[in-house]
């Protein structure tokens, strides 16, 4: 198979966050660059674990950083297309680096046509995300995804399905959010929790003083309006359509 990913196409997955440190960031490649791209790998270097089994694949060679990385995307992206014609998504979802798995969801929807496997590929790729919305343009985009095969309880399990049937009709959520300017539709957002006590750390975890302000919101929500329950992280984790909650209460902390 030809490689698809040449070295000139490095740069425009290299991201600098000052103090010298620099990233890739490539869908099949996230870590913080070795050297710069162009220099040698030093032989000493070459010994290094960290080179023969993070930045090559195994039994490969490369002469400079820059043709390291290129040759370990490509060899990810053939093992990519193998995984997808074996439909073998548990190893596609490990291919895929953590922050990029939604956005590759959302423009291979139609690739996975069993049902269950879909929503657990998604169940896991938002848990997983620190900040879901990031590759998204608005939360409707990002909501499209729970629809997409018309039963996100799918991505229940027993206990999640035994706690959503034991609740009220009536469902009491909250959602804690770092504001820094208005309070707007994405601060929204699709994750609420049963918990009181976990939105205000949500809250406050980011929240600046002078720069930015924590919110609480307290919303309540039909359960059977209730899109899915995630207890994985023990946030008591509520997925809603924004658009189906009533906002009852927003209460600056």
């Amino acid at each position: 198979m030809v490689n698809r990913f040449k070295r000139e196409d490095l740069d425009l997955y290299i991201r600098d966050f000052g103090s010298g440190m620099r990233f890739i960031k490539h869908p099949l490649l996230n870590e913080m660059l070795y050297g710069e791209l162009d220099q040698e790998i030093p032989e000493s270097f070459k010994n290094v674990l960290i080179v023969q089994e993070s930045i090559l694949p195994q039994g490969g060679y490369a002469k400079t950083f820059g043709d390291a990385y290129v040759q370990k995307i490509n060899y990810k992206q053939r093992e990519l297309d193998k995984a997808i014609d074996q439909e073998n998504w548990d190893k596609v979802f490990m291919l895929i680096e953590k922050p990029f798995r939604l956005d590759w969801l959302n423009e291979n929807v139609d690739l996975i046509q069993d049902d269950k496997k879909y929503y657990d590929f998604l169940k896991d790729a938002y848990m997983l995300t620190e900040f879901p919305m990031n590759g998204f343009s608005s939360y409707r985009d990002l909501l499209d995804l729970f629809y997409a095969k018309d039963n996100p309880k799918l991505m229940m399990d027993k206990g999640e399905l035994k706690l959503l049937n034991s609740l009220p009709k009536e469902v009491k959520i909250w959602r804690g959010v770092k504001v820094d300017d208005v309070l707007d539709d994405d601060n929204i957002g699709l994750s609420f929790t049963l918990n009181k006590d976990k939105a205000i750390w949500f809250a406050e975890r980011f929240a600046q003083s002078g720069v930015s302000q924590a919110i609480l919101i307290e919303a309540v929500v039909k359960r059977d309006d209730i899109l899915s329950i995630f207890l994985n992280r023990d946030e008591e984790e509520v997925i809603v359509n924004p658009e189906q909650i009533k906002i009852k209460n927003i209460i600056e902390l």
